[in-house]
């Protein structure tokens, strides 16, 4: 992709407990560093530290151009993760910096315009893969229409029906649970399943990267 080396991607983590010690930490998995090494392997990226409102003077401190909302942790079990990300969503729609959202990222873009998630069946998308209907009229891709496999791993989820307006939908699973979601008059998109955990990356993610979220730096 001839953007990446204008790339300052910042990706969120998740927090976990620290074994036998006393304490959280913020981690995030290595399957990130083989996704960027292979889609954006000239940019520069770094982890975002769970620091509640205080993480948009350390956006703005490096100056960073794309943010990477990335899974794990359901929303409402880590309130200091949940601020940190309500406030760089924030920061991103008022300030126009492009924005991907990965599993979590997509539910929590349903939470901030106001929508709901529940609870989806874990034997179609909890460590299983399955299909997906793609509208790339709605990313303006090509092509327009088509189905692929994804993998899946997590439990709360979002009924087609359910949609908060502000988001629209381009990839749909066969139960009619939303999978892809781009928001309206915004540069961010989001995806159900975990692209980082492909490898080598698939040719839709890829295509999905490089025509969209790329393309979106330069604006």
């Amino acid at each position: 992709m001839p953007v990446n080396n204008k790339l300052r991607i910042g990706i969120t983590m998740r927090i976990v407990n620290a074994g036998s010690y006393i304490e959280t930490r913020d981690a995030i998995a290595h399957d990130w560093l083989l996704f960027f090494n292979q889609v954006f392997p000239d940019s520069k990226w770094m982890p975002i530290p769970n620091m509640g409102e205080q993480v948009i003077n350390y956006l703005r401190g490096w100056d960073l151009n794309c943010i990477i909302i990335s899974g794990g942790n359901d929303l409402g079990c880590e309130p200091v993760r949940d601020t940190t990300e309500m406030c760089l969503l924030d920061h991103a729609i008022k300030n126009s910096i492009p924005v991907f959202g990965v599993c979590r990222g997509l539910q929590l873009l349903q939470k901030y315009f106001g929508g709901e998630v529940e609870r989806c069946p874990v034997d179609i998308h909890v460590a299983e893969t399955h299909k997906v209907d793609i509208n790339g009229d709605i990313l303006q891709i090509k092509p327009v229409n088509e189905s692929i496999t994804v993998n899946s791993y997590h439990e709360w989820g979002i009924k087609e029906g359910a949609l908060s307006k502000e988001l629209d939908a381009f990839a749909i699973s066969e139960d009619s649970y939303v999978e892809g979601v781009i928001v309206k008059n915004h540069r961010i998109l989001a995806v159900q399943w975990h692209p980082e955990r492909n490898n080598p990356v698939n040719d839709f993610d890829r295509k999905l990267i490089d025509n969209v979220i790329g393309k979106w730096v330069l604006v």
